[in-house]
């Protein structure tokens, strides 16, 4: 039973699943116990009688209650996993929402203060002007004027 309790510790999605793998794998460590040439007389007996008996051994209620408790535990941390991931989720939304209204302003004492979103709000004057990203083409009736605008605003 300390052995489980151990794996339930150190395997942290054990499930009664695995009940049948953990079963073989104790199975064979105890032939490699029983037919080690290292391992005292005794030893190799008691292996051997634990080998024989493994199967009814996990059938055992404390076994079996054993893994009805893990499967149990395991049911309740997903549910709790999913609600946290809920919440997260809807205090992402929720702050994505307020992102999208509000603009938190900072002062030069490092206060904070918001004021909701406004629109921007474009002149007729600055539609007029030519995108950063537009080209001007040469063939362009105003492409001349444009220019000179340009050149008289450098000067």
């Amino acid at each position: 039973m300390g052995c489980l309790e151990y794996l339930a510790k150190v395997c942290v999605h054990l499930t009664s699943e695995d009940q049948d793998e953990i079963l073989d794998k104790y199975r064979n460590h105890l032939r490699s116990i029983s037919s080690s040439t290292s391992t005292l007389k005794r030893a190799k007996d008691k292996a051997s009688k634990l080998y024989v008996t493994a199967e009814r051994s996990f059938q055992r209620v404390e076994v079996t209650s054993f893994f009805k408790r893990i499967d149990t535990q395991g049911l309740v941390n997903a549910t709790e996993n999913l609600v946290n991931a809920k919440e997260n989720l809807y205090e992402s939304k929720l702050k994505a929402r307020a992102y999208d209204r509000y603009i938190e302003n900072t002062d030069e004492d490092d206060r904070s203060s918001k004021r909701p979103r406004q629109e921007t709000i474009i002149s007729e004057e600055d539609k007029k002007q030519p995108d950063a990203n537009t080209i001007p083409k040469a063939d362009d009736d105003n492409f001349d004027e444009r220019k000179d605008d340009n050149e008289d605003k450098d000067t």
